[in-house]
């Protein structure tokens, strides 16, 4: 039977260093250890849509996932962040065992909050 997704929202603060850090547990509430894992997450403005506004992944370094908790990082830095012109997508985050198979973890909305401070000549 497939694990039914969680639903988590992020919030992204624009111009700021985007951290995450998360701890997948089984049923019997021990950390699961995803060393051999791969992850993607990737944000578009809909589940339909072709646009990939965000990748991160084990293979960009924008995720991070190890045998002891937190056992997935997700990070942006700054200068990333800074970048994003869009404010509102949606997200789901997966994660692939070395045997192949898939769990979509997480699933939720993104908001993006707008920076107002910018540097002297932005």
């Amino acid at each position: 039977m497939a694990q039914i997704p969680g639903d988590y929202d992020l919030t992204i603060i624009q111009g700021a260093t985007f951290n995450l850090a998360l701890t997948y547990k089984d049923d019997a509430d021990a950390v699961i250890e995803l060393a051999d894992y791969t992850a993607l997450l990737q944000m578009r403005k809909s589940a339909k849509d072709d646009t990939v506004l965000v990748e991160l992944s084990t293979e960009n370094d924008g995720i991070t996932v190890a045998d002891t908790a937190p056992n997935i990082v997700l990070a942006m830095e700054a200068i990333v962040t800074e970048e994003i012109e869009w404010r509102n997508a949606v997200y789901d985050l997966r994660l692939e065992a070395s045997d192949g198979t898939v769990t979509r973890l997480l699933q939720g909305d993104v908001v993006v909050s707008p920076a107002v401070s910018r540097d002297e000549g932005s």
